[in-house]
């Protein structure tokens, strides 16, 4: 089963060593992402302070949509890196209404045949 998904030779538990191993590789870089940035490297801690500090969270609309435009003029400066061929058409980002509290969606879209798929929506939370 596995070789008709993947077209790979490997056992189940080939599979899962792997993953297991990705695991592991991608919690060790937490820990040291946390030490560097919280002085920690205990996961829990790391992952509660992400998901509650309001200073790692945008706090006005604008903030999201300049954070938005500067990752977009990133990506184009870095596309010439990858890929040989270049898009005709240049993507743009927009905000679109509030979804729910505290939420608003940030609309990133590309012209038909673009190197985004259309219509790519990013989920960013504002404290308002």
């Amino acid at each position: 089963m596995i070789h008709a998904y993947t077209a790979l030779d490997l056992s189940p538990d080939d599979v899962h060593a792997t993953g297991m191993r990705e695991v592991a590789r991608i919690n060790r870089e937490l820990e040291d992402l946390g030490e560097q940035a919280f002085g920690t490297r205990d996961r829990a801690a790391i992952l509660k302070r992400l998901r509650t500090d309001p200073d790692l969270y945008f706090r006005r609309r604008d903030e999201v949509e300049e954070k938005a435009r500067q990752a977009l003029a990133g990506a184009r400066r870095a596309i010439p890196r990858f890929f040989g061929r270049l898009p005709r058409a240049e993507c743009e980002s927009s905000a679109s209404s509030r979804t729910r509290r505290n939420t608003r969606r940030l609309r990133i879209t590309a012209p038909r045949g673009g190197w985004l798929a259309a219509g790519t929506v990013l989920h960013q939370h504002v404290r308002t």
